[in-house]
């Protein structure tokens, strides 16, 4: 078994990008694990090439999201350009996420104002989980994509990520406490901002 397991990864990453688009289509989140590996990095820097505005971690994560969707529906790049098409697929998020924060974030202050200090506090909290988020080093960040959002289990987790079940299961708990433990930071600093004397 653990023979198995050790060739599997290998499996994946011989394969051409067409091939794990159609191993996606088939139902193997393993699969699509692989082509995030592959092009998430490249994923991120062209949205910071469409945008500095926007969050590219948020936006490449928007992008496999959809890509996900479209391809369990028999959609999606079918014809096995998967970087183009995820480029393709950034950049209309960058674009729209970047037009709607032209005057969100003023917007949702000005509302907060005349909704009392809890909506700010909302706010400020969701931005704080954010910049929490992008502290964290990038194999958490990938290990907590994969657990919440993609919802694969520890050992799928473990066989995209070249590790065994359970070290990805003690890698996932490190990084939701490093994220609460970053959030935590984020808090403090808020706090001594808020106290800090002024001279």
């Amino acid at each position: 078994m653990l023979h198995r397991e050790s060739i599997r990864r290998p499996r994946y990453s011989d394969q051409s990008d067409a091939a794990l688009v159609e191993l996606t289509q088939e139902g193997d989140t393993l699969a699509f694990g692989e082509l995030w590996s592959r092009h998430s990095r490249a994923g991120e820097a062209y949205a910071r090439s469409v945008s500095s505005s926007v969050e590219a971690d948020d936006v490449v994560a928007e992008a496999y999201i959809r890509i996900l969707q479209a391809i369990r529906s028999g959609k999606g790049p079918t014809d096995g350009r998967f970087g183009s098409y995820l480029y393709a697929t950034v950049r209309s998020i960058a674009i729209r996420l970047a037009k709607a924060q032209q005057g969100k974030l003023t917007v949702a202050l000005d509302e907060a104002c005349l909704q009392g200090e809890d909506e700010s506090a909302r706010i400020i909290e969701r931005m704080a989980a954010r910049a929490a988020l992008r502290t964290l080093p990038l194999r958490w960040q990938q290990s907590l994509w994969l657990r919440e959002v993609v919802q694969l289990s520890h050992a799928e987790t473990g066989r995209v990520m070249g590790i065994q079940p359970s070290a990805s299961a003690v890698l996932a708990a490190r990084a939701r406490d490093g994220l609460r433990a970053a959030w935590n930071r984020q808090s403090d600093e808020r706090g001594e901002s808020v106290s800090r004397p002024t001279r």
